[in-house]
């Protein structure tokens, strides 16, 4: 995964490759020719470069939405314990902790819009259940191990009615999904379609990933190479359900966005 680090120059911004570890600045920076600036060097990977320092320089706002941060740390593999002890120790809900394939994944708090989502589509399957008790949803965040070394928190999870009976007596986590589903946010459509989706697809029946720009819906089954694309209607009929699962995904997007 290549990592980039945003350097403001005069005529616009460029993104400088990022060395495996942190990049070392000159403490003795000079004047550029201009007589305005500074120049500086810093080192990566085994050669100097130079960067500049400028004023006054206007840089573009930073965009308030849910990012995924992958914590690479010199290629460091992480384990289910250590993530277990973050997220022991953060008192907090946020940020989120997850691990795949050694990979620490870091989630700020997400945005109203996010939150709007999933708490739709939680209501939705909610008042599903209700009719057709065969099964509960939740939202993140709310720890799921499926596999010995994999830590996810699902934005919407759905359990069947053993599990939600099971987590009413013992501790968490949760240990088996009818339903994962992740919204998509700017930064973590590689680790929704990607390094998640192949430890859902071993363990889940059903992957929904939720596109709110494209107002569509990703479902992905257990041995697909390629998800359903879903724009009008989503129909989910688990086994042993007496009725189908129906969501309307046009109302569903307008009431996402306030329309």
């Amino acid at each position: 995964m290549s990592h980039f680090r945003l350097i403001p120059l005069v005529r616009g911004i460029h993104a400088a490759p990022m060395a495996d570890s942190l990049a070392v600045i000159s403490a003795q920076p000079t004047p550029a020719a201009n007589g305005k600036d500074w120049v500086s060097r810093r080192r990566i990977r085994g050669r100097d470069r130079p960067c500049r320092i400028v004023r006054n320089v206007r840089l573009p706002p930073i965009r308030r939405a849910e990012q995924i941060m992958a914590m690479p740390a010199m290629q460091r593999l992480w384990s289910a314990r250590e993530v277990r002890d973050l997220i022991e120790k953060n008192a907090f809900a946020t940020p989120r902790y997850e691990l795949v394939n050694g990979e620490l994944l870091v989630t700020p708090s997400p945005n109203a819009l996010h939150q709007d989502a999933a708490y739709l589509l939680l209501r939705a399957l909610n008042d599903y259940f209700k009719i057709v008790p065969i099964a509960h949803g939740y939202t993140a965040p709310l720890d799921v191990d499926l596999e010995p070394e994999l830590v996810v928190q699902p934005d919407v999870l759905v359990v069947p009615m053993r599990e939600f009976e099971r987590l009413r007596r013992e501790k968490l986590p949760v240990r088996e999904l009818l339903i994962a589903a992740e919204i998509l946010s700017a930064s973590s459509g590689r680790f929704d379609r990607v390094t998640k989706r192949e430890p859902y697809q071993r363990h889940v029946s059903e992957y929904w990933i939720v596109d709110l720009d494209a107002r569509l819906f990703e479902r992905w089954l257990p041995n697909d190479t390629r998800p359903e694309i879903l724009a009008r209607e989503l129909i989910w009929h688990p086994s042993g359900a007496s009725e189908a699962f129906r969501l309307d995904l046009v109302h569903y997007f307008a009431e996402c966005l306030g329309e």
